[in-house]
């Protein structure tokens, strides 16, 4: 009954008005916590302590019940508004909503160890919000078995495959009872490139699976450098700058002074087939140092 306590002496009215404003998928995700609260008291899961709390549990049930009568009103007429109607949203997003992920993903963790664990975590929010879909770690697509995807998404045997970077400026940082070491990543210019590198895969995986649906890669990272434009305008990578707000298309390749050593296992220019703006968001403030803020990048494929 812990999601009850908040909604205390609230009308149905008032508990449709606090969600009025969500998502069709956000809205399947209250449902889910209703009916789990419900099927708790119908099972006599009740915690001994709450017996004489105030309201009590079979107020809260039958409240519960009040509200998702009117929760389930409120997702027909989301879902026909935004699948039927097409008033507010498109069908992609009926099937996986990013944007819904990443919003979960940062209520549940502010930092991660490294990029596996962000990468798990990631996917185990995907399981959560999306029960029915297959999620694979590093996987080899059967038409190049050399590739591997970090994580791949399959709904209703359509592919959202799904690319990770997750870069750190070093430093050490307590959240709760658990302390985080993190690494210094550096080697701006080629994390850059590996990124692109990232969308011009999922371009090829596109124009290669008939089962592709929707592709995305995201960028982490407390290293505010990425945002900015480089400090050196005639810099080897300017071609694979992250910086806010501009946007990647066509061929992008190292100057022509570039060190082999800079170019090593990244010789090949990247091409992109569509255009992608670089548009960074914040993730997570955790101290008000110059590591303490995260920010994140999302590109759809």
């Amino acid at each position: 009954m812990k999601g009850a306590n908040r909604r205390m002496m609230i009308s149905p009215e008032g508990f449709i008005q606090e969600h009025n404003d969500k998502s069709y998928p956000e809205l399947l995700s209250v449902r889910d916590e209703l009916i789990a609260e419900i099927r708790d008291f119908e099972k006599c899961r009740v915690n001994p302590t709450e017996i004489m709390m105030s309201p009590s549990p079979e107020v809260i049930y039958q409240c519960n019940l009040e509200y998702l009568g009117k929760l389930c009103e409120l997702i027909s007429e989301k879902y026909n508004r935004e699948f039927v109607w097409h008033e507010e949203k498109d069908c992609e997003s009926y099937l996986f909503d990013i944007n819904l992920v990443m919003e979960k993903l940062k209520s549940k963790r502010k930092i991660f160890v490294s990029e596996a664990d962000f990468q798990l975590e990631l996917a185990w929010i995907i399981k959560e919000q999306y029960p029915d879909a297959l999620v694979r770690l590093e996987y080899c697509p059967y038409f190049n078995p050399s590739m591997h995807i970090d994580i791949l998404v399959i709904i209703d045997n359509q592919w959202i495959p799904i690319e990770l970077k997750y870069k750190t400026k070093g430093c050490n940082k307590k959240i709760g009872s658990e302390t985080f070491i993190l690494k210094n990543h550096g080697a701006k210019d080629i994390n850059c490139y590996l990124y692109l590198k990232d969308l011009q895969r999922i371009e090829s995986i596109k124009d290669t699976a008939l089962e592709f649906f929707d592709g995305y890669t995201i960028f982490l990272t407390n290293d505010l450098t990425y945002i900015k434009k480089p400090s050196k305008p005639d810099c080897v990578y300017k071609d694979f700058s992250l910086e806010d707000g501009i946007t990647k298309q066509g061929t992008l390749d190292w100057s022509e002074n570039t060190g082999e050593g800079t170019r090593k296992n990244c010789e090949e220019p990247i091409v992109l087939k569509n255009n992608y703006p670089i548009k960074w968001q914040e993730y997570c403030k955790v101290d008000g140092t110059n590591t303490g803020r995260f920010v994140y990048l999302v590109n759809k494929i």
